[in-house]
């Protein structure tokens, strides 16, 4: 089990993590578009970025489909290592395309090869999330997370090229190796999927398509159209001012303050608000009020650019949470989060591609910045909804509709609950489930609810469900006679 110590430390590496890579990929996106670069690098960079998001797509779509299979395996050193020292390897050979007229195709493959590697982020996300075990401290974590991100962000537009260069390369192996680090020696090699579950493979696989239902697609949707109108602001991102390069450091800089201080606003909000409902949409709220001033400011090209970068970030800021809330019981967490960065990458390369063909720079931002306020406030009013409805039926939802048995006694003999927590362990082990989940599956198979587990553990009730879901699927089972079935069936076969 994950002790209660252990936890702040796991907490802190989380932060750093998220936020190492939310400035990856952001210092990525603005070399790739920024005014600094001239001539055959400004040339060679957009459709570097393009094949790097297009890339980027195909492994997230790659590892959507082995997901399951390759969780047990996220743990694994020569994995973490690997895929993060790929992406840093692919970053040097774009900054040498780059500099370089003569050797585009170095950009072409070093894109390639860094979005094929950062596929490991939302790999490792399955082992985060369980961190991240009541709402409230999920949200906190991602406010901090951008603070920190931000920050780095903000000293890489200040840096020379050079360190800007070594500052993207590490950022990704840093990541990884601090998130492996923070795993416990317990299940540190986690085994892979024992035969019975390996059994049913194709039967899962066959029910996907039918299972596919069940992803959040509303909010997908929102994700592709809000990225559909940043992809064309990519595009015209370059008619600025004379002095460009000090105008666009300006811009950069105050956006990244600003988010700063929106997302700290945002965690004393989280705190001190009196209505949930508040709480949720104080960020999506700003970013409609950003993406919106573009209409009033388009005539200073510094200034819509300004607050269309700022909505963008806020935006980011508001849908990484709600993707990892919307996880529905036939998907682990790893594939929800994968497909709505597909969704989002999806978006950007289809705006670029439409913001090639339109030539009126004004009328484009304007359209984009309707279309990105619209799907904000689309993000809100689900929201709203969801808390409206999870206020008003708290009991709604629950795990395959099915009653939780009775709960057994508490006058268990010690040798009994000994037994049971020995067979779990096994169990744990056999089907690569996290510490707790192992906690939770000890509770399940002794016949306690979910609502108790919850009161027990000081969780919330959605959380046990989110974890009854993963044990389910990962042990293959529908049932809760089938769950103890199963977890019998391994003693057995020892």
């Amino acid at each position: 089990m994950q002790s209660a110590s252990g936890r702040p430390r796991h907490i802190r590496l989380m932060l750093f993590l998220f936020g190492l890579s939310f400035c990856w990929f952001r210092v990525l996106h603005t070399i790739f578009n920024s005014p600094v670069l001239h001539g055959n690098e400004q040339y060679y960079a957009t459709y570097t970025w393009l094949v790097m998001v297009g890339a980027n797509t195909l492994a997230l779509i790659l590892a959507f489909a082995l997901a399951r299979r390759l969780s047990p395996f996220a743990r694994h050193f020569p994995l973490v290592i690997g895929s993060s020292g790929i992406a840093s390897f692919g970053i040097v050979l774009v900054f040498i395309g780059l500099n370089d007229p003569t050797s585009p195709p170095l950009c072409y493959l070093g894109a390639f090869l860094t979005s094929t590697g950062a596929t490991i982020l939302p790999l490792l996300w399955r082992e985060a999330s369980e961190l991240l075990t009541v709402k409230s401290t999920q949200r906190a974590i991602f406010s901090t997370s951008v603070v920190i991100g931000m920050l780095l962000y903000l000293l890489s537009v200040c840096l020379p090229r050079p360190l800007t260069i070594l500052i993207s390369c590490l950022a990704p192996v840093v990541s990884a190796l601090l998130l492996w680090s923070s795993y416990d020696p317990k299940t540190q090699q986690a085994p892979a999927p024992t035969t019975r579950a390996s059994e049913h493979t194709s039967t899962r696989e066959g029910s996907a398509a039918s299972a596919l239902g069940l992803l959040p697609w509303p909010l997908f949707i929102v994700c592709f159209t809000f990225a559909l109108s940043q992809g064309v602001f990519r595009t015209h991102f370059l008619p600025m001012p004379a002095d460009i390069d000090s105008s666009w450091s300006l811009m950069i800089s105050g956006a990244i303050l600003t988010t700063i201080v929106i997302s700290v606003l945002d965690y004393i909000i989280l705190e001190k608000a009196p209505w949930k409902t508040l709480k949720t949409m104080f960020a999506p709220l700003m970013a409609i009020i950003a993406l919106t001033m573009p209409f009033f400011t388009y005539g200073n090209i510094v200034t819509a650019n300004f607050f269309i970068f700022l909505g963008h970030l806020l935006f980011l800021t508001s849908v990484y949470p709600e993707l990892d809330a919307a996880v529905s019981r036939r998907f682990l967490p790893t594939q929800v989060v994968t497909a709505g960065i597909t969704s989002i990458n999806a978006g950007l390369a289809s705006g670029a591609l439409l913001g090639i063909v339109f030539e009126d720079v004004i009328a484009v931002w304007v359209l984009g910045a309707c279309i990105a306020a619209l799907c904000c406030g689309a993000l809100v009013v689900r929201t709203t909804l969801a808390n409206r409805m999870e206020e008003r039926f708290p009991d709604t939802g629950e795990l395959s509709g099915e009653e939780d048995p009775e709960v057994l006694p508490p006058s268990v003999q010690p040798d009994l609950v000994d037994s049971v927590r020995l067979q779990c362990t096994r169990a744990a082990k056999a089907f690569g489930l996290s510490d707790r989940e192992e906690e939770i599956l000890e509770f399940l198979v002794r016949g306690r609810s979910a609502k108790s587990i919850a009161a027990e553990k000081c969780i919330s009730y959605n959380t046990v469900k989110t974890h009854m879901s993963h044990i389910y699927l990962k042990v293959d089972v529908h049932t809760r006679e089938e769950l103890i079935q199963a977890v019998e069936t391994i003693q057995h076969d020892e």
